[in-house]
């Protein structure tokens, strides 16, 4: 299984040794679900993008269309599935919304920015990481 690495170290914010351990089991089981989550994507999405010719200059829009879909279902969870990325996993992510944002002109990459920009504390480490590795969503 692939090692995943964090972003950035959660604070703990409660008190006390039981809460403690309350707040590691949750975020621990956080942690599995994300790389349970993207190891999903990798099994069952990846094999329909190659057989549908991701990448080639026809599927571009399609492609971008499907990213502009899934942010605007949740791309409020954003943060939290770029928290269990590790950085050059992140710029990678970002770079593929990069691309496709420039290829249909949406507003993809604004939003996304606006997002990480305006997310909780706990997510800090991931804008910072989204700020120097793409330099786009930094302005």
């Amino acid at each position: 299984m692939k090692k995943v690495c964090m972003t950035s170290r959660p604070v703990w914010p409660f008190p006390g040794i039981g809460s403690l351990h309350n707040w590691l089991n949750t975020n621990v089981y956080a942690q599995e679900n994300t790389v349970e989550h993207y190891h999903e994507e990798e099994r069952e999405q990846l094999p329909l993008l190659e057989a549908a010719g991701f990448g080639t200059k026809k599927q571009d829009g399609l492609v971008g269309q499907c990213l502009a879909v899934m942010e605007t279902s949740h791309g409020h969870l954003l943060p939290y599935l770029l928290q269990g990325l590790c950085p050059h996993e992140i710029h990678q992510y970002l770079g593929i919304l990069q691309h496709f944002s420039k290829q249909t002109n949406s507003q993809v990459l604004l939003r996304v920015s606006q997002i990480l920009s305006n997310a909780d504390e706990e997510f800090l480490g991931v804008w910072k990481v989204a700020q120097e590795r793409v330099p786009a969503l930094a302005t």
